[in-house]
């Protein structure tokens, strides 16, 4: 099974709550641009966004994904939840 990065989790887990990298940014103090960094691997993520986000929590793919569709139904969030799909289920 291929790794989700935490990247991957932190995007899933902000849109499935509807938040905003804004939204995300208000909560961790961390700016913008460091979290859209974050969400692409190109930075570490710290533990205040996996603590805020709970992307370290096991239960954290059935609550998010489960969620994610009600609370962002776009174009995006089809394209996340078919790219953790496709890495959970590929061998």
């Amino acid at each position: 099974m291929n790794e989700i990065s935490q990247g991957m989790r932190v995007r899933l887990a902000r849109l499935g709550r509807g938040w905003t990298l804004q939204s995300l940014s208000d909560r961790c103090t961390y700016s913008v641009s460091y979290l859209s960094l974050m969400e692409r691997d190109q930075r570490p993520v710290p533990d205040v966004v996996k603590d805020i986000l709970g992307t370290d929590d096991e239960l954290w793919f059935e609550q998010i994904v489960g969620t994610l569709f009600k609370q962002c139904p776009n174009e995006k969030a089809t394209e996340l939840v078919e790219a953790l799909t496709n890495a959970i289920t590929t061998n």
